[in-house]
């Protein structure tokens, strides 16, 4: 059963501050330019381009896939994905989602699944895809049978990369972990990310570290975590963010930053 929840507006927050702890601040906002592509989107979390230079989008909140088109309009191209509702009393369900070669891999958190849709011949404007429709594959059954040293018990489906060889690499936030799919369907427990000790006096003895972003550098994976506890975001303020890499080789998991 999902419990582990993340809030996506507390982490695209985090996100902005902790990648600035490094630099210097702006003296002004007018150093900051940006430009609103899309307005009107409900919590939206997942981002994929595909071959076509589509921009495909989950939007948590309305349990639906949209597609933005290279001159910014936007259509609902898949929907009826359950929606649930956090502890946080935000939005819940629909995470990332990647493309390859035709096909949408979407995540779900709560469902514990990987939906995969055949986007090859949608053409935006068109009637969009159910969900119903579509094939999935229970991932998230596959975390919670595995037999983890640190077992949470949990399973948040929530970031995914394509890595070498073609197999699919999932990052975990309810287990803490990187499941790796092969083409043929064929899961496997890649790499676990190791709680670390509470840094302060403050909440358990250790604290896990939450998975939440995964990229591929062409060598080795680099993997986003929350370290966090909800007494450490009460108390500081904040919520630590790690880095860390793993060999595709030897699958070992060393901190980078």
């Amino acid at each position: 059963m999902h419990t582990k929840l993340l809030n996506t507006t507390a982490l695209a927050a985090l996100l902005f501050v902790t990648s600035c702890l490094d630099h210097r601040l702006p003296t002004s906002s007018a150093q900051i330019q940006s430009q609103d592509v899309a307005t009107n989107l409900a919590a939206p979390l997942g981002l994929a381009f595909d071959d076509k230079g589509q921009l495909w989008i989950t939007e948590v909140a309305a349990g639906r896939v949209s597609v933005m088109t290279p001159d910014g309009k936007i259509y609902p191209a898949i929907t009826g994905f359950s929606v649930s509702v956090s502890p946080e009393n935000t939005p819940d369900g629909l995470n990332h989602l990647t493309y390859k070669d035709g096909i949408l891999y979407i995540l779900h958190g709560v469902d514990e699944k990987m939906y995969k849709a055949n986007v090859g011949s949608f053409k935006p404007g068109n009637p969009p895809l159910t969900v119903a429709q579509l094939t999935s594959e229970p991932i998230g059954q596959f975390v919670l049978d595995y037999k983890f040293p640190e077992d949470t018990q949990d399973s948040n489906l929530y970031n995914l990369i394509f890595g070498p060889n073609g197999d699919l690499y999932i990052a975990d936030a309810g287990q803490n972990t990187i499941i790796k799919r092969t083409p043929a369907g064929v899961l496997s427990v890649f790499a676990t990310l190791p709680s670390i000790p509470n840094p302060t006096m403050v909440g358990p003895p250790v604290i896990q570290a939450v998975a939440t972003g995964i990229a591929f550098d062409g060598q080795k994976f680099l993997v986003t975590s929350l370290v966090a506890s909800l007494f450490h975001q009460a108390k500081h303020g904040f919520i630590k963010s790690t880095l860390r890499e793993i060999s595709p080789s030897t699958r070992m998991v060393s901190p980078v930053w």
